[in-house]
């Protein structure tokens, strides 16, 4: 075999190999050891290892406030998870004039003030009655302004409404013998009704006069007490079936008039999760500094809830015996709880901590696409994996600084606990890598 070839069937039998051992990654049926791929004589020379044995440090923490303005869907409800505890969403909102200097004619009086919200989907335990009750706002939002979900406005102090209900956010609503997508109707008293009715022609002239005069509402809803009951209802608030309607009568006719949302509308959420002291102890320990305590379960909850940190203190010893080159590398984390009655978050986020504590992209995420980077929850395998090659290649090569990487969701309402950093099913970190000759 003269030398030209002898290089051209050495490169082929290379990328056959690394071919073969990726597809065997990939599928993640066995490892690659177990194959025997790590011990032949051809894994040797090509210098392939394979290892899922690196220290994965994992625990919970608060998660910051986040941003709900103008956020779909609107969540509002209430949920006593039995490890989470209990947890609150309400909205505040704008309803501005669907046509301006409407005319309610002489003497106009009012039938009924009726808040219509479109479902947009639910999370938890529909079966359980709801309890909401309606405010006015005493304080203005406004529409360029940033609401995170610890923000307090202020309300008055009497109830528009007090309703209990049992929510039927898939059932369609029919009308006429019409049927129409799925929503809920709150009757509100008169005190919001008269003052809208009474509303003079300068207030009705524009939407910044309006929203002057009648500020908005506040929506929220009795907290549940009893473990494993309760929901969060998703609304689509500028819907086509959304909206806040006057019906009323005057000396000629009999009307109606609806208040709406729409783009030019202010509105944000609040959740509560009251310092998590109705949840479980382990999560509690965690949310106390216990970081030992994450080697058993980690927890994430949306709402600005709950999120995991996640360190690798040991990886620079994968350099010990020279420079390595990562040709793959997988974060992946089990489902400890797939049978629950709350399902699993549809997506995780991984993102890097930065030196000032903020959040960042990790390298893979911003140069390889979504499906390759991965975080979506696998129903099959229970899983949820992520792909940081680049990102743990940097770290070795001292190009990023490792503060860590912060891992959660931003998917509405669910929570979700993992099996934590040991034991079965725990935390991997799946390494392909390449030992380069010194």
């Amino acid at each position: 075999m003269n030398k030209l070839n002898a290089v051209n069937h050495s490169s082929r039998l290379f990328f056959f190999v690394i071919l073969v051992f990726s597809s065997l990654f990939f599928a993640c049926t066995k490892e690659p050891d177990k194959l025997g791929l790590g011990v032949t004589p051809l894994g040797d020379r090509l210098n392939l290892r394979y290892t899922d044995t690196s220290t994965v440090v994992a625990y919970s923490l608060y998660e910051d406030s986040v941003r709900t303005d103008r956020t779909t869907p609107s969540l509002l409800g209430s949920i006593y998870d039995p490890v989470f505890g209990k947890t609150v969403a309400s909205i505040y909102t704008q309803f501005l004039l669907s046509s301006l200097g409407y005319d309610f004619g002489t003497q106009p009086v009012l039938d009924s003030l009726v808040l219509h919200l479109q479902y947009d989907g639910y999370y938890g335990d529909t079966t359980t009655p709801m309890t909401v009750k309606i405010y006015e706002m005493a304080d203005t939002l406004g529409l360029n302004t940033v609401y995170y979900s610890n923000r307090r406005k202020n309300i008055h102090s009497y109830e528009l409404a007090h309703h209990t209900f049992f929510p039927h956010p898939t059932d369609s609503v029919t009308i006429d013998t019409v049927k129409h997508a799925p929503f809920l109707s709150i009757k509100l008293n008169s005190i919001l009704g008269n003052k809208i009715l009474h509303a003079s022609t300068d207030q009705l002239s524009s939407n910044d006069n309006f929203t002057q005069y009648i500020k908005g509402i506040y929506i929220t809803a009795n907290t549940a007490n009893t473990p494993g009951q309760g929901s969060m209802l998703y609304f689509n608030l500028e819907g086509s079936y959304s909206g806040l309607t006057v019906y009323y009568h005057n000396t000629t006719d009999t009307l109606s008039y609806t208040l709406l949302v729409d783009s030019y509308t202010s509105f944000f959420n609040r959740f509560d999760h009251f310092g998590y002291r109705h949840a479980d102890a382990s999560l509690k320990r965690q949310l106390s500094g216990d970081t030992l305590n994450g080697r058993d379960k980690i927890y994430i909850q949306a709402m600005g809830g709950v999120k995991v940190k996640l360190r690798f203190p040991y990886l620079k010893h994968l350099l010990d015996s020279g420079n390595i080159a990562i040709n793959e590398a997988q974060l992946i984390f089990k489902n400890a709880d797939p049978s629950s009655k709350y399902a699993a978050p549809s997506a995780l986020n991984l993102l890097k901590i930065n030196q000032d504590g903020g959040r960042g992209l990790i390298e893979d995420q911003s140069t390889e696409s979504s499906t390759i980077f991965d975080g979506n929850y696998n129903s099959t395998s229970k899983t949820y994996r992520f792909r940081i090659s680049r990102y743990l290649q940097q770290l070795l090569d001292g190009k990023v600084d490792n503060y860590g990487l912060y891992l959660y969701t931003a998917t509405s309402a669910p929570r979700l606990i993992l099996n934590g950093s040991t034991g079965t099913d725990k935390i991997k970190l799946q390494l392909i890598y390449t030992r380069l000759h010194k």
